[in-house]
């Protein structure tokens, strides 16, 4: 999820920055001097093993800007040094800055921007502040550095508990349910997200492939009050619009002789303060004026420098109403899933 985040907005932004040195303008000259700006991407993930940095160059010159798009050099710098620098008190504690190492480990899509190596600035340290800034040294440049930002340290899930029990319950004896999802508020986390992953095994004649759907929320934003009694945030999960997404998006195949649920995660996600700043502003106008601010807290440079954290409830098992609707319900029957008796294709 990180990569593919940072692949979309690395895109848009050199996209944006690139391009836009071509439109029309009458105090600015296409065939200026050239110009050098450092782009740089990064959201720490304290739940995940690495953190990335990402490090390009956005480019003015003569010719055409596709066509150096595809040049290496055009988009990365042939040095730089990239840390991560602990701040305490606003200020940078640069003794114990964390080095980030050049990689090309992850892969790039092909696309306008050149793509035969997709290189990255990546550490395995762990994180042991509260806040920290980037700093990137690149020679013959001012330091390229960001705005302090707070690290989201952990999230607190208060349904569902971990293990088999309580079952989760979409449905009844007599009719479909709905489940709450509820997620403790982080003081350093201002966007919350929740998705629902079922995931199956589809037997076929000559073998098993184990499956998954992810049922994905709407974002909640909360601001965090200390003090109150409703720090949380939650989602009411209705439970015959659940089977509903299930029929229309699990593929129907004849080949398939029956499908097993194998369990139900609760993916939950919240996003830092200048993440939701950067969707907010930089995502698309929905009035007649169509000029917006472009947002960035990269100093001597532009980008996004920001944190995330992820928290996953594993295997939840679903309720025995819930299963049966799985395998009869009128929006699911078709897809052939087993029962609670092991059976399918016995709905009446």
């Amino acid at each position: 999820m990180f990569i593919t985040l940072i692949k979309k907005i690395l895109t848009g932004a050199l996209i944006i920055v690139t391009l836009s040195f071509a439109a029309c303008s009458t105090d600015f000259s296409i065939n200026g001097e050239w110009q050098d700006i450092a782009v740089v991407y990064s959201l720490l993930d304290c739940s995940d093993t690495a953190q990335y940095v990402r490090l390009n160059r956005a480019f003015l010159g003569e010719g055409n800007a596709y066509e150096m798009a595809l040049i290496k050099d055009s988009i990365y710098y042939d040095q730089a040094s990239v840390y991560l620098t602990p701040v305490v008190n606003d200020v940078p504690v640069t003794a114990q800055r964390v080095e980030l190492f050049i990689t090309d480990e992850i892969e790039k899509d092909s696309g306008i921007f050149y793509y035969d190596e997709n290189y990255l600035y990546k550490t395995t340290q762990s994180l042991s502040s509260d806040s920290f800034m980037v700093e990137i040294l690149i020679p013959g440049k001012e330091p390229v550095t960001s705005q302090p930002i707070s690290l989201i340290n952990g999230l607190s899930v208060i349904t569902p508990a971990p293990g088999n029990l309580p079952k989760i319950s979409f449905a009844n004896y007599v009719d479909f349910t709905s489940y709450t999802g509820k997620l403790a508020l982080n003081e350093d986390a201002l966007l919350y997200g929740l998705t629902i992953r079922l995931n199956y095994k589809e037997v076929y004649a000559d073998s098993i492939v184990s499956k998954y759907l992810d049922w994905t929320q709407a974002n909640k934003k909360k601001e965090y009050e200390p003090g109150s009694m409703y720090n949380y945030v939650e989602w009411s999960l209705d439970g015959e619009e659940f089977f509903w997404y299930l029929g229309a998006h699990i593929v129907d195949d004849d080949a398939v002789i029956f499908r097993e649920y194998t369990g139900v995660d609760f993916i939950y996600s919240a996003a830092g303060e200048e993440l939701v700043s950067y969707i907010e502003t930089n995502g698309p106008s929905q009035g007649i004026i169509q000029e917006k601010p472009f947002f960035t807290n990269i100093i001597n440079g532009i980008g996004l420098f920001s944190s995330r954290f992820k928290k996953t409830i594993n295997n939840k098992v679903l309720n025995d109403d819930s299963i049966h609707q799985l395998a009869c319900s009128e929006y699911t029957k078709h897809l052939r899933f087993k029962d609670i008796d092991g059976e399918y294709g016995q709905c009446e």
